[in-house]
C-alpha cells in the first residue's frame, strides 16, 4: 500500500473502490487526508504550547500529551468527515452539518486558545509582572497586617520587657489614671502652643510693620498695617495686643513646663512603687525569657510560612487562567492587540472548521462516480445479502419440511407397530387362557373319579 493510498484511505476513501472502480478519485480523498493531519498538527502544536508554557509541563510529556491530542482530534476530524459521505441533497446535508460544525468551532476555540496565548506572550508576561509586582505589595501589607506579624511583634516586646527588668529597668505602669490624667492635659497644652506662638508671632510683626513699615509680607492679614509707618493710635493698640499675646505665650510655656514637672514626678512615683518588686520580677524573668524565645521561634517560623506561602501563590500566578485573564486585559485596554487577538482567533478555528468545509463544498451538487460507484457497490452488497437470506430462508423451510414429514412416518410405523403388539398380546392371552381351562378340566374329572372325594 502506497503512501496515497494511506491519505486516502485516512480521508474517508473506499480503497476497493478506488483501486479497481475510480482510481480518478485517489488524488481527491488524498488532499482530504493532508487536510486532516495538517489540522490535527495545529491541534497538537497547541496542545503544546498549552501544557510547556501555561501549564508548565516538561517538554517530553507534553509532546507525548500533544501527540495523544493530535490523535484524538485526527479521529474526530475523520469521523465527521466518513459520517457525511454520500449526502447531495442540500436540505439534508446542512442538517447533517450543522451539529458537525459546531462540535468544529467549539474544537477550534479550544485549539486556537493556546496559539493565541503564545503569539502574544510577550504582552501577556508584562502584564502578569504587572500584576505579580501589585500582589508583592499587598502580600506584604497582609504580612504587616497578619495575626502571626502581630504575634511576633507582641512576644518581642515581651521579651523586651523582660530582658529590661533582667537588667534591673523598671517597667514604667503607664496605664495608671493619674499619669493618664496628665498626659491628657500635656497633650491638650502643647497642641495649644503653636497656636498661642504663631498669635504672639504675628503681634509682635504687626508692631513693627505700623511703626516702622517691615514685615508686611509675613503677615496674614497684612491690610491691618498701615500703608504708611507710624507711631499713631494704631500702634499703640497692637504693641498692648502684643504684650498680652507674649504673656499667653509666657503663661502656657509656664504650664507646660508645671504639666512636665508633675507627669516626671508621678511616673517617679509609679517607678519607685515598681522597684519594690524588681527583685521578684528579675526572679521569675530567666524562665519568662526562656519560654518567650522558644514561643517567639514557633511565631516565626509561622510566619515565615505565611509570608513563603504567599510569595509562592503571587509568583505561580502564571498558570492558563492567569494568561487568560491577562489576555483580556491587554485587550480590553488596546483595540488594535483586540483586533488583532481576534483574527487570530478566527484563523485557527477556520483551520479546524476546513476539512468540514471542504466536505460540505465537495458535497454540493450531483454524485460523483465514486459516489455514484460506492452506491452501486452498496446495493449490490444489499441485494447479495437479500438472496442469501431469500436462499437460507428456503433451506430451513425445506429442513422443517423434511422434519415435519419424519415426524408423521414415525408417527404411522409407531401405530402399525402398536396394532401388531396388540394381536400378539391378545393371542398371548387366548393360548394362557385355554390352557388354564385344559388343566382345571383336568383337575375336575380326577377328582370325579375319585370315590367319596369332593370336587
Amino acid at each position: 500500500m502506497t503512501s496515497a493510498d494511506y491519505l486516502a484511505k485516512l480521508g474517508g476513501g473506499d480503497l476497493d473502490v478506488l483501486t479497481n472502480t475510480v482510481p480518478s478519485a485517489r488524488n481527491r480523498f488524498a488532499q482530504m487526508g493532508l487536510v486532516l493531519i495538517a489540522t490535527a498538527s495545529v491541534a497538537g502544536i497547541s496542545m503544546y504550547f498549552a501544557l510547556h508554557d501555561a501549564v508548565r509541563v516538561h517538554w517530553l510529556p507534553a509532546m507525548l500529551v500533544a501527540a495523544c491530542w493530535m490523535l484524538l482530534i485526527l479521529n474526530l476530524d475523520r469521523v465527521l468527515i466518513v459520517s457525511m459521505a454520500g449526502v447531495t441533497s442540500l436540505p439534508r446535508l446542512l442538517m447533517l452539518a450543522l451539529p458537525r460544525l459546531a462540535l468544529a468551532c467549539l474544537i477550534g476555540a479550544v485549539v486556537s486558545t493556546p496559539l493565541t496565548l503564545r503569539l502574544f506572550e510577550s504582552d501577556i508576561d508584562f502584564v502578569l509582572g504587572q500584576t505579580n509586582a501589585a500582589a508583592s505589595i499587598s502580600n506584604k501589607e497582609t504580612v504587616a497586617n497578619s495575626p502571626q506579624q502581630k504575634t511576633v511583634d507582641d512576644l518581642n516586646s515581651s521579651l523586651l520587657e523582660q530582658r529590661n527588668i533582667l537588667e534591673g529597668v523598671v517597667p514604667l505602669k503607664t496605664g495608671s489614671a493619674e499619669v493618664k490624667a496628665i498626659q491628657r492635659e500635656l497633650t491638650r497644652l502643647q497642641e495649644r502652643l503653636p497656636g498661642v506662638q504663631h498669635a504672639s508671632e504675628q503681634a509682635d510683626i504687626l508692631v513693627q510693620c505700623e511703626g516702622y513699615g517691615g514685615g508686611r509680607e509675613d503677615l496674614d492679614d497684612p491690610s491691618r498695617c498701615a500703608a504708611k509707618p507710624g507711631f499713631n493710635g494704631n500702634y499703640d493698640r497692637y504693641e498692648a495686643e502684643a504684650e498680652v499675646a507674649a504673656k499667653a505665650l509666657a503663661d502656657l510655656k509656664d504650664e507646660i513646663t508645671r504639666v512636665q514637672s508633675d507627669l516626671s514626678g508621678a511616673e517617679g512615683s509609679q517607678r519607685a512603687a515598681s522597684e519594690v518588686q524588681l527583685a521578684a520580677l528579675q526572679e521569675d524573668a530567666p524562665a519568662k525569657i526562656d519560654k518567650l524565645e522558644d514561643q517567639l521561634a514557633v511565631a516565626e517560623a509561622n510566619l515565615e510560612t505565611f509570608t513563603i506561602g504567599l510569595a509562592n501563590e503571587a509568583e505561580g500566578n502564571r498558570g492558563l487562567l492567569a494568561r487568560l485573564r491577562a489576555l483580556s486585559e491587554v485587550t480590553e485596554t488596546d483595540p488594535l492587540l483586540d483586533l488583532a487577538h481576534k483574527l487570530l482567533w478566527a484563523l485557527f478555528a477556520a483551520i479546524e472548521l476546513l476539512p468540514i468545509l471542504v466536505k460540505i463544498l465537495s458535497s454540493i451538487g450531483p454524485r460523483s462516480a465514486y459516489d455514484e460507484a460506492v452506491a452501486l457497490r452498496d446495493l449490490g452488497i444489499i441485494d447479495t445479502a437479500r438472496m442469501r437470506r431469500a436462499a437460507n430462508n428456503r433451506v430451513e423451510q425445506d429442513k422443517v419440511d423434511v422434519m415435519v414429514e419424519a415426524e408423521k412416518n414415525m408417527r404411522g410405523h409407531e401405530i402399525v407397530l402398536a396394532k401388531e403388539a396388540n394381536v400378539k398380546v391378545a393371542d398371548a392371552m387366548r393360548t394362557v387362557m385355554d390352557s388354564s381351562l385344559t388343566e382345571w378340566q383336568k383337575q375336575v374329572v380326577a377328582n370325579i373319579s375319585v370315590p367319596g372325594r369332593q370336587p
